[in-house]
């Protein structure tokens, strides 16, 4: 019980601390610069191998939709590095190490020969590193090139002024922030990104008229992909968009249309996603919309659950594997060419994926929107049990992945960074707010297995942060189921004779532990600390009045916020003993 309350009031704490003074954590931020055609590189013969193998089959990292750097471009930068007869630029230096970390992993993946895995593992962790450093000595200006576009997609940095080189640049690095968990930096990366594809036009199709059909292609990538993350941290840290859809004219990428199995690309589903999480917050949890009238606001509930069912992924048990790849993902079937090196079981897993992480976002979007519902309009449906349904939906398609995914070390890393990771917590928190009030065993079981099939995830740090994050609050439902149960069978035998202590009253673990003996005043603390994060009212609890569920509703939106921005802190001060899933 000690250990929950402790680990709680912490998290309530965090809270307090000025955005200003939390730093992103990058190992090469605040050390000295070192320059970047200083580092340390990979074998030249190990590089040269993989590359002339990539040439040989289709791979991930030149493939749409990643296709930010072709792979011509990138062998040029390759030669400027590793052949350096003079000093090149820092953007060069991150595209470079970034691409490198994606071939020497992706490389990895398919290789059997244990010795060369544990090279290519060597090599994509030394090119980690090489990254972050040069992240880190990335300028406050970076010119206007393409270059510094796909380097800043690539990871994240900070303001440039524009074209193609450039906003590569930026792609990369909002991709590598997002997989360490550093939305808030990414933010900083994408607002950059995402002025410089303004700034070139390219939300226009005029801007595009002139160029060959490859680099409007490419230019189309960037900026999708730059929207994508723009609209889908917006929801993530509850901020507005900074690319209005009303600003656009240039088209989705679109598959090859002719033929009966044409579909959409997989960067049009992800852009479409992205356009309603945009639409999500702008039209329930904005400041605005938050001062919307009941009428209006139900009436964009209703507007946003049949865009919500428009992004709706197409079940992957419905639909042969083989003819899924050519189907749903006409850009990532280009790798099918490649089956006979790739191994065809990894396809098939990388592919069904994908699908389960469609399918947990839309159920995550469903869950929100319901949330936002006004109590006081009579529907016809309850939203109340729609929200908790969907939040369960969530969480037993996670326990699926967390099946028929865990054992493929790779697979399991990437479906963690960009799907766990950057998907609203929505889901585990509506449970949880549930399971407080109707004790339900099951549900409590599917938040434990939340927090437990990440607790030993040896690639991913980040989402080892969510599984303590999590067990803290499975840990906390567990002692509050337990101490009701209590309550209720000490009522039964013996009225209660004292008034409960406030949060107020407990100053300390130990001004805790004395009184802890009563399990009706300990729970009272308790109740103000999770009231403080907005998760003390059950999703199907009526609520009185327009504008107490108003302030509810925001509150909890806020509360989610919070827990997310915490993966951006080391967690350190958690209580090792809160984590154990047992009241101490």
């Amino acid at each position: 019980m000690v250990a929950a309350m402790s680990s709680l009031r912490q998290i309530v704490e965090a809270d307090k601390v000025e955005p200003l003074q939390k730093k992103p954590k990058l190992i090469g931020l605040g050390a000295s610069r070192q320059p970047v055609y200083e580092l340390k590189l990979p074998p030249t013969e190990t590089v040269l191998d993989i590359l002339r193998k990539s040439k040989e089959r289709s791979i991930w990292t030149f493939s749409p939709p990643l296709a930010y750097v072709t792979r011509e471009q990138f062998n040029d930068l390759c030669k400027t590095v590793f052949f350096r007869t003079e000093d090149y630029p820092t953007s060069t230096a991150v595209i470079v190490h970034s691409s490198l970390e994606s071939l020497f992993q992706e490389f990895k993946w398919a290789e059997k020969d244990p010795a060369l895995r544990q090279q290519y593992e060597e090599c994509a962790q030394l090119c980690r590193i090489n990254l972050e450093t040069s992240i880190s000595n990335l300028d406050l200006l970076l010119p206007a090139t393409m270059k510094s576009a796909q380097a800043l997609l690539l990871a994240v940095s900070i303001p440039p002024a524009p074209n193609v080189y450039t906003l590569q640049l930026n792609v990369r690095q909002a991709q590598y922030c997002m997989e360490i968990a550093q939305a808030s930096l990414c933010k900083k990366i994408v607002v950059h990104g995402c002025m410089m594809v303004q700034t070139l036009g390219w939300h226009r199709s005029s801007s595009m008229k002139n160029d060959s059909e490859s680099l409007r292609r490419q230019k189309n990538v960037i900026f999708w992909m730059l929207y994508i993350i723009d609209k889908n941290l917006s929801l993530r840290l509850g901020q507005a968009s900074l690319i209005q859809d009303y600003d656009i004219d240039l088209p989705l990428p679109r598959g090859d249309q002719s033929g009966s199995l044409a579909s959409p690309s997989r960067v049009t589903l992800w852009a479409d996603t992205a356009r309603v999480m945009g639409l999500v917050y702008q039209q329930l949890y904005s400041p605005g919309a938050l001062k919307e009238t009941d009428a209006a606001r139900f009436r964009a509930v209703q507007q946003l659950l049949q865009e919500v069912e428009g992004i709706r992924p197409i079940t992957s048990r419905n639909v042969s594997m083989a003819l899924q790849l050519i189907e749903y993902m006409d850009d990532i079937s280009l790798l099918i060419q490649g089956l006979d090196v790739v191994p065809t079981n990894y396809m098939y897993d990388a592919n069904e994926l994908l699908f389960r992480s469609d399918e947990i976002t839309y159920y995550a979007l469903l869950c929100m929107v319901h949330r936002a519902t006004p109590a006081s309009v009579e529907s016809a449906y309850d939203p109340a049990v729609e929200c908790v349904k969907y939040a369960r939906a969530a969480l037993d398609c996670h326990r699926r992945c967390t099946v028929e995914f865990k054992h493929n070390t790779e697979l399991w890393a990437m479906y963690l960074h960009w799907t766990i990771l950057n998907t609203p917590f929505v889901p585990f928190t509506t449970l949880f707010s549930h399971v407080l009030t109707t004790r339900g065993p099951s549900d409590l079981e599917l938040l434990q297995d939340f927090a437990e099939s990440m607790s030993d995830s040896p690639t991913s740090h980040s989402a080892y942060k969510v599984s303590r994050l999590a067990s803290v609050f499975v840990n906390v439902a567990t002692v509050y189921i337990e101490s009701r149960e209590q309550e209720a069978r000490s009522a039964q035998v013996e009225p209660q004779k004292t008034a409960p202590p406030t949060a107020q009253d407990y100053t300390s673990v130990e001004a805790y532990q004395q009184t802890a003996i009563n399990a009706t005043p300990a729970l009272a603390p308790m109740d103000t600390y999770l009231q403080a994060l907005g998760f003390a009212d059950d999703p199907l609890a009526n609520l009185d009045g327009a504008a107490g569920a108003t302030a509810n509703l925001e509150n909890w939106f806020n509360g989610n916020q919070h827990i997310m921005g915490l993966l951006e802190d080391d967690l350190s001060y958690l209580d090792p003993a809160a984590l154990s899933f047992q009241d101490i």
